[in-house]
Order: structure tokens, then sequence, then C-alpha cells
């Protein structure tokens, strides 16, 4: 956010936006935490909120203010809810129908074992990766989904998938790795 912040040309923009991001944060995160539990949930809704709270920086007027508060609380419980109940409609993903299980007729018995015990390994540390990570490793890789169609139906930006799914793929590699060096 912060780097954002930095790219806000206007001085007087940049500097109030600065005193709302340092006054408020906290209090953001905490409201985001009692809906969401969950960190990464919780940062995708803070940035939403920022970039709403941007968007309209010219409704306040006063920073410390009861009137600010409760609209940046506002526009926090409506991010945070939105994100609640995309994770609880991507919960319901079947990760690897057995419809995605077509095989080639020239495979033979063997093949077709590796490539079944193999899938049931990676499902395995996909498993193992929190909702948020396991729905975009699977919307993506499984489901073949572009970031974009991603992009709309989590109703996220392009840089809310493309950082998800870099935090997954970050986080199923270390598990991979580490799996490895415990074999």
């Amino acid at each position: 956010m912060l780097i954002f912040i930095a790219t806000i040309s206007d001085e007087r923009i940049r500097n109030k936006f600065e005193q709302i991001y340092f006054e408020y944060s906290r209090y953001l995160y905490v409201i985001g935490f009692n809906i969401l539990r969950d960190k990464e949930s919780i940062e995708d809704a803070m940035q939403q909120c920022f970039i709403k709270i941007f968007n309209n920086i010219d409704k306040i007027n006063i920073i410390k203010s009861k009137h600010t508060k409760s609209f940046i609380s506002v526009i926090m419980r409506n991010e945070a809810i939105n994100i609640y109940n995309k994770n609880k409609a991507l919960s319901n993903i079947k990760p690897l129908d057995a419809q995605d299980d077509v095989e080639d007729q020239n495979s033979n018995v063997e093949e077709i074992l590796a490539r079944a015990e193999l899938k049931k390994e990676v499902y395995g540390y996909i498993k193992a990766l929190n909702v948020n990570e396991s729905n975009i490793i699977i919307l993506k890789y499984v489901k073949g989904y572009s970031s974009e169609e991603i992009s709309v139906l989590l109703g996220v930006s392009q840089e809310v998938v493309r950082q998800r799914l870099s935090r997954a793929k970050k986080k199923l590699v270390a598990l991979i790795a580490d799996d490895r060096r415990e074999a």
C-alpha cells in the first residue's frame, strides 16, 4: 500500500490518503478480522477498501472524525463481506472431478496409474493450502481459467489474482520442497 501512496502525484491528495491510511489501517484490519479470520483475505479486503477510499477521497473532509470513521468502516465491512461470500461460494468447487480424468485411449495401464498417483500427490499438496490459495490454484491450473476470468469470478482486480497466485505457488513449492527434504 505504501508503494501505491508513493505513486500519487498530487501531494495534497497523497498526504491526505497517507494520513487516512496510518490513522485507520489497524482499525480496518480488526473489522476485516472479525468477518474473515484469514490474514490474506483481510489484506485483500483492505487493499480493495483503500482503493475505494482513494476513489472517494474528495468525500472526506476531516480525517479524524466520526463521519470519516463511519464512512471507511462501511467500505471495509462491505469489502470483507464480499470476500467472505466469494470464499464461501468457492469452497464448493470440486478440485479434481472424475470427468477431469479423461484418459488417452492409447495409454497403457501403467501410464494411467502413474498419472493417477501423481494427481493424487499434487492434490494432497493443494489440500494443505488454505481455502483461498487452493481455490485459485484449482481455478487456474486444474480448471484452466485465465487470470481475467478468475478476476471476474472473484470480483477482484487482475493484480489481486496475480498476487494470490504468486503466494499460492510459493507456498505449494515450499510444501513440496519440505516434503522432498524429509523423504
